[in-house]
Formats: structure tokens, C-alpha cells, sequence
């Protein structure tokens, strides 16, 4: 419970650089702020190499006002130098900054200061959505408020911290600020501060806070220099802090809105740092503060040209693959539908595949015109077929096929170059999991450096479904772990999406690696495990509905995509238990789901339970052998 009429000791920190003209009004309201909020406080005023008569005024200033406490530095040292030297010279238990042309209305702090004995920190944010005219009023001009919006981007965008502004008011306990080693020089310093106390658990409560334009004097915020030096700042501190691992054991502090604090004297929580944080169990579950799915991308996109630009000569293939003989039957018949366009019932009489493999630099020749070569022509070649079976529809047969029919010009050697590459873009879709679950550049590239060591080491199969199964696995937990993140399973409609899609998926990984089918089965269980874990909102009824939902979609758009896209018609790699087959553990998952959302629907008595009832039921019949 807090106390309303709380009043703390507080520092106002600020520094001059040729001012004279605002100073004086600057000390008059910080005289009234400071004395409306608090009965103990002073106001440190730096003298930044001022020309003028900036520091004569401040002594003039200071006789009347034994709070005032004016220093001067040997030179323009620059915002960094000053904040950190006034944080030393902080004698009180909070600290403020407020620049010397009173650019931000901190009068909105005056109703909050009590919220300091439930938050450590109290953080000053311009309010509004994004527009051009918030943009002319985030600053003194179009130029610097475009300055200041890609400030706070690149510092959000690389250090994926949740604060909704970086340069504002920050009213921060002394004691936590102190011992902090702060090494920015320039207006990177306050990002700095919050970020490290973030990283140390503190907790932030955010206030709107308005900028206001200067009215008199020229600001020096965003001369060139001082931008340069900010942005090599932020880079070369993420450098040091997140690449290289520079600042380890980071904690995930809490930050709050201004509309989620207490309107009432009701007990709440208090959260300190250096105090265990109550953590949820969902934020438990997701391992660190989530990023959106737009900046997780843009990190994953980071992460590869990193490692693209320091290994790119990983990703050449000087290996000669060797061609086992269904891999080589496979790309034989790719390469003739392909060329010629349409199915066949059999294989070619004309092998241009093992033609190839046996050649040697003969791979490194265009398809086509080895076709004409071995041939004669692509009339002949095309009409040359014989009866022998093959896989009517793998995954990798189309694939190939693919690539074969989109490249006329495509030889064996670039058909498997084509394949490794593929292969590398699949571990993408899991390093993505890793940046939205907020760890740094170097675990993602880390990831990238492993998952490309492992297919160079399958790179003598090339042409084989067999290098495919480290990026299958990957990609299996990225979806599934993508679903529970993001709540892709939030109503019957996304339940219903979630399981066709990992059906659908399911059914190609099957296809390429048939004893991945054990583990496509249990991703789905262990994916609502996960959700029971992370907890939801919604009856127990409607949760055990989408449940269901999810299950019959999967399980019956698996078998629709596995035995009639694919055209599987035996049973593969699921070991038979109790004489059941993979279809009938298929449905028998259908006639469980379905059972499972009819009884919860009678005890519940819910209609929100009655349409996923009765839908899995259809899908229940219409899965069921005639």
C-alpha cells in the first residue's frame, strides 16, 4: 500500500552549454518543481564549457539558493561526461536530468512520485501513436524529431528492450545509478542507465511525459557530431554488450504502462530490484522478454548476413556427392518430368542422372544439353520410357522437379547446389524462434554455424532426402513452439489453420524421413502441454474445445495430405502397438477428439463448444474407411 503524500530526497541534475539566456528561468522552475514534490533536494548544475556567461550567472544564482550547487568542467565534455558526473555528485536518494531549456513538462511527474515505493524507477515516455505531426512535436523541428525517432529505433531494434521511449525524464534511485560503469560520451548515456538497470531487475514505471519546444537559445543536441557520436555509441555498445557477451547475466527487469499502475490505494505487489521477480508462467515459458515477429525477423536477417559475410565459403559445395541408387533413380525422374513437362507412369529408358554421375565434370553441364548429347534430341528423350514403378509423388521428387523445370539452364551439380541451399534457408525458421525468444546475434549465428556444419557434413549427399532431416527436425519445433508464442491456438478458427498447416507439414516430413512420424505425432501433445502450462483465459470447456479441434484437424488433414497428395498407401514408421496401423492411430486421434469435445460440450453446456463439436464429428465421419 502506498502513501499518497510521499515526498523523496531528489538530485535535479543539468548541464549548460553557452545558456544564459534560459538559465535563470531554468533555476526559477526547478525551484518550484522541486519544492512541490519533495522537502530535501537540490539542483547540480554543470557548466559544460560554456563561452559566455553561463557559469558567472550560476554563481550569482547559487548566493541566494544554498540547494544550487553549480560545477564547471575544463571543456566541452559532452552529455555522457555530465550525466555521469552528476549521478557522482548526487547527494540525495533520487536523481532527475532535465535539460536547461526545460524540453520536457515534468510537472507530470508531480502525481506519480508516490508509485516510486512500488516501482524502482519512474520513466518519462512522449505519448502518441506515430504520425507526421508526432513526429514535428517529438522535437524542435522535422530534422530533429526524425533524429530522434531513429535513435530510439536502432536502439529498440538492437537491444529488444520494452520501453517505449529512450530519450526522456528518468527519475531513478541514486543507489541503483551509482555503481553502474557507464562508458557512453554522448546523448547514449540515459538508454545506458535504463538499460542496465532493466538488465539488473529493476522494475519502470512508464509516464507520459510532453516534450515542449525551446524557446529561447540554439540546442546542440543534433549538431552532426553529436549524432555521429551517439550512433557509434549504440553500435559499438551492442558490439561489445551483445555480440561479443560483454554485459553476461542479464535479467529481465518489468516495465509498466502508465495506464496499468493502481488508481486506487488497494494493495499491490511492490517490485524492487535486487528482489526475486514474481514471474509468470507464461513469461517463465517464453525464456526472456518476447520480440515482435517483424523484429525477430529483421534480427534473424541480421544474423545470416553476419554470418554470411564471416563464412560465406561454407555454403560452396567442393565435395563430389555420392549418388546412392534411389537417390539417383529420383533425380532421374525429376529431370525428365522436368524437361518434358508432364507424369509418367514409369522411369526413363535414357538415365541422364547416373550419365552424370559417372562423367564426372559431366555434372557441371546443363541438363538439356546432355539430354541432347545422350539423345539425340527432347522429342526422343521424352518419348523414351519404361515400365518400371517409382515413387509417384515424394516430396523431393517435386522439389527437384521444380528446380529442373524453373532453371532450362540447371545442371546435376547446380540441382544439388540448389538443395544445400535450400537446406540452409530451412534453419532459418528456427533461428527466428530464437530471436523472438530475445536471445542476442551470437546465439543466432552460433545456431546458423551449427546447423551449416552439420550439412556440410552430409554434403556427400546432396541428392539424398537423408541431409534433409536435421532441418526437418528444426523446422518441426519451430512451428510448434512459433504456435505457442504467439497463441496461434487462440480460437476454434487459428486451432482450426494450426492443425491443417502442421498436417500439412507433417505429411512432407513424413514423406522425406518416415521415422520422423513418431515425432510429428507428439509435437501436437506436447505443444498442448505447453499451452496448459502457459495458461489461457477461457473456460475449461472451450480450452478442452479448441483441444480437440486442433487434434481432429490435424490428425484427418494429415491423413488427407499423406495418402492422397503424397500418395502413400502403406503404413511407415510409427511402431505398431496393439496391432493398430498408422491410420488407425490416425483415427483413432479423430474418434478421441471428437469424444472429448461431446462430453465436454454436455457438461458445459456451452454453445461455444457446440460448433467445434460438431465439426470434428463430421471430420470424424467423413476420415472413417467406407
Amino acid at each position: 500500500m502506498t502513501d499518497a503524500t510521499y515526498r523523496p530526497s531528489l538530485s535535479m541534475l543539468g548541464w549548460a552549454l553557452n545558456e544564459e539566456q534560459n538559465l535563470g528561468e531554468y533555476v526559477d522552475r526547478a525551484e518550484v518543481f522541486l519544492r512541490s514534490v519533495s522537502d530535501d533536494f537540490e539542483l547540480i548544475l554543470i557548466d559544460d564549457g560554456s563561452s559566455d556567461s553561463t557559469w558567472a550567472l550560476a554563481g550569482q544564482l547559487q548566493a541566494s539558493r544554498p540547494w544550487l550547487k553549480p560545477l564547471k568542467n575544463d571543456g566541452n565534455r559532452g552529455p555522457g561526461y555530465c550525466y555521469r558526473r552528476g549521478i557522482s555528485a548526487a547527494t540525495k536518494d533520487y536523481f532527475m536530468a532535465q535539460t536547461v531549456d526545460w524540453a520536457y513538462d515534468i510537472d507530470a511527474f508531480r502525481p506519480v512520485f508516490s508509485e516510486l515505493q512500488r516501482y524502482d524507477i519512474l520513466q518519462g515516455i512522449r505519448p502518441g501513436e506515430f504520425s507526421i505531426g508526432t513526429l514535428r512535436r517529438r522535437s524542435d523541428s522535422l530534422y530533429k524529431g526524425i533524429v530522434s525517432l531513429t535513435n530510439y529505433a536502432l536502439i529498440r531494434i538492437l537491444f529488444q528492450l520494452p520501453f517505449a521511449d529512450f530519450q526522456n525524464v528518468t527519475v531513478c534511485p541514486t543507489r541503483l545509478a551509482r555503481p553502474l560503469d557507464l562508458e557512453s560520451e554522448g546523448s547514449f548515456t540515459n538508454p545506458e542507465v535504463m538499460m542496465k538497470l532493466y538488465w539488473g531487475g529493476a522494475s519502470f514505471l512508464q509516464v507520459p511525459v510532453v516534450f515542449q519546444k525551446r524557446g529561447r537559445g540554439k540546442g546542440t543536441g543534433t549538431r552532426v557530431r553529436a549524432v555521429v557520436t551517439s550512433i557509434a555509441d549504440i553500435i559499438g555498445s551492442w558490439f561489445r554488450w551483445i555480440v561479443l557477451g560483454g554485459y553476461p547475466n542479464r535479467k529481465t527487469g518489468r516495465v509498466v504502462p502508465s495506464q496499468a499502475r493502481a488508481s486506487s490505494s488497494a494493495d499491490v505487489p511492490v517490485v524492487h530490484a535486487n528482489e526475486p521477480a514474481a514471474r509468470g508462467r507464461r513469461e517463465a515459458f517464453l525464456i526472456g522478454p518476447p520480440r515482435s515477429a517483424l523484429r525477430a525477423a529483421a534480427y534473424t536477417a541480421l544474423a545470416f548476413l553476419c554470418f554470411w559475410l564471416l563464412a560465406a565459403e561454407w555454403l560452396s559445395i567442393e565435395r563430389s556427392p555420392t549418388f546412392d541408387r534411389d537417390a539417383l533413380d529420383l533425380l532421374n525422374v525429376a529431370i525428365h518430368r522436368g524437361v518434358c513437362g508432364a507424369t509418367v507412369s514409369g522411369t526413363p529408358s535414357i538415365d541422364i542422372a547416373r550419365y552424370a554421375a559417372d562423367g564426372g565434370e559431366l555434372q557441371i553441364i546443363p541438363v538439356r544439353s546432355l539430354i541432347v548429347d545422350k539423345a539425340g534430341s527432347l522429342d526422343i528423350y521424352c518419348r523414351a520410357t519404361s515400365d518400371s514403378p517409382v515413387p509417384g509423388r515424394s516430396a523431393l521428387l517435386l522439389l527437384e522437379t521444380s528446380l529442373v523445370r524453373m532453371r532450362p539452364q540447371i545442371s546435376v551439380a547446380g540441382v544439388g547446389k540448389a538443395l544445400h541451399f535450400i537446406r540452409v534457408a530451412g534453419i532459418l525458421p528456427f533461428v527466428f524462434v530464437l530471436m523472438s525468444a530475445g536471445y542476442g546475434l551470437a546465439i543466432g549465428c552460433t545456431a546458423i554455424l551449427v546447423g551449416v556444419w552439420l550439412l556440410v557434413t552430409l554434403s556427400h549427399h546432396l541428392y539424398s532426402a537423408a541431409a534433409f532431416g536435421p532441418v526437418l527436425l528444426l523446422q518441426t519445433v519451430a512451428l510448434w513452439v512459433l504456435a505457442a508464442r504467439y497463441r496461434w491456438a487462440a480460437n476454434v478458427y487459428t486451432c482450426a489453420a494450426l492443425g491443417i498447416a502442421a498436417a500439412a507439414w507433417a505429411a512432407i516430413v513424413v514423406n522425406l524421413r518416415p521415422d520422423y512420424l513418431t515425432l510429428e505425432m507428439a509435437m501436437p501433445a506436447a505443444f498442448l502441454i505447453c499451452d496448459h502450462i502457459m495458461g489461457t483465459a477461457d473456460a475449461p470447456g472451450q480450452r478442452m474445445s479448441r483441444w480437440s479441434l486442433l487434434l481432429s484437424a490435424f490428425a484427418t488433414s494429415y491423413l488427407a495430405f499423406h495418402y492422397g497428395f503424397f500418395g502413400s498407401g502403406t503404413a511407415t514408421g510409427l511402431p505398431m502397438m496393439s496391432g493398430l496401423s498408422t491410420e488407425g492411430w490416425m483415427r483413432g486421434l479423430v474418434v478421441c477428439a471428437t469424444a472429448t469435445t461431446l462430453i465436454w460440450f454436455v457438461r458445459s453446456r456451452s454453445i461455444a463448444a457446440l460448433v467445434p463439436a460438431l465439426l470434428s464429428t463430421a471430420i470424424c465421419l467423413l476420415s472413417l474407411p467406407a
